[in-house]
C-alpha cells in the first residue's frame, strides 16, 4: 500500500515536473514523513545532495537549487534547479521492500497514456546504470503519441539502502541519448554519495 502511495505521489511529481503545474502529493505514514523530514531537515535536506558546480557540469547557466517542501509531511524531501531549458528536480524517501526499478515503473505512469495500456511494458526503456547506489535505472523517452509517451522525459532512480533517490531532468530527453545517460548517471553518483 505504501508503495503503491508512493508510486502515486511520485507520478504527480513527475506531471509537476514536466508541466510546470502546481506540485501534487500523495499519501504515506505519518511516522515515516515526520522521522523523514527531521533527518532531511537536519542535514540540510536535497539541496545538499548536489553542489552547484555539479549541477551546472551537466546544465550550464542553472540557478541555485531550492528546496520544495510541498511534500515534506508525506516524507519526500526535494529540490529544485531551474535551468536554462527546464528544471532539475532531485527527491529522496524512506521505501522498504521496493527497488530503483519498482519505484521507476510507478513513476514513469505519469508521463504515459492511460489509454494505451501497453506503452509501459512495449514502449519504455528501463536502463540499469552502473556505479549508483546499490541499484539505479534510467528512462529516457521523448514524446511520441502514437508510443503513448506524452511529454519529454528523463529521470534516473537509485536506491541505497532503504533510501530511494530521484533525478527528473526532462530537458535532457531532447538531448543525445548516450549523453543524457551520462549526465544522469555524474547527477546520481554525486546525489547518491551524499544520501
Amino acid at each position: 500500500m505504501l508503495h503503491t502511495a508512493r508510486a502515486l505521489v511520485g507520478a504527480l511529481v513527475v506531471a509537476w515536473a514536466l508541466s510546470g503545474c502546481q506540485k501534487q502529493a500523495g499519501e504515506a505514514s505519518a511516522a515515516t514523513a515526520a522521522t523523514e523530514t527531521k533527518s532531511a531537515a537536519a542535514s540540510g535536506g536535497a539541496c545538499r545532495l548536489l553542489e552547484s558546480s555539479e549541477v551546472r557540469a551537466v546544465f550550464a547557466g542553472a540557478k541555485t537549487g531550492e528546496a520544495d517542501e510541498s511534500r515534506k509531511q508525506y516524507g519526500i524531501t526535494a529540490c529544485t534547479w531551474s535551468t536554462p531549458r527546464g528544471t532539475l528536480v532531485v527527491q529522496f524517501w524512506a521505501s522498504e521492500n521496493s527497488s530503483a526499478k519498482d519505484e521507476a515503473r510507478g513513476l514513469i505512469q505519469g508521463v504515459l497514456d492511460p489509454l494505451k495500456g501497453d506503452a509501459a511494458r512495449n514502449n519504455v526503456r528501463y536502463e540499469n546504470v552502473s556505479g549508483v547506489g546499490e541499484q539505479a535505472v534510467a528512462v529516457i523517452e521523448t514524446k511520441d503519441a502514437q508510443r503513448g509517451v506524452l511529454t519529454d522525459f528523463a529521470m534516473l532512480v537509485a536506491q541505497r539502502g532503504d533510501r530511494i533517490l530521484v533525478l527528473i531532468a526532462p530537458e535532457l530527453a531532447r538531448s543525445e541519448r548516450t549523453k543524457a545517460l551520462e549526465g544522469l548517471q555524474a547527477l546520481g553518483k554525486s546525489a547518491v554519495s551524499r544520501l
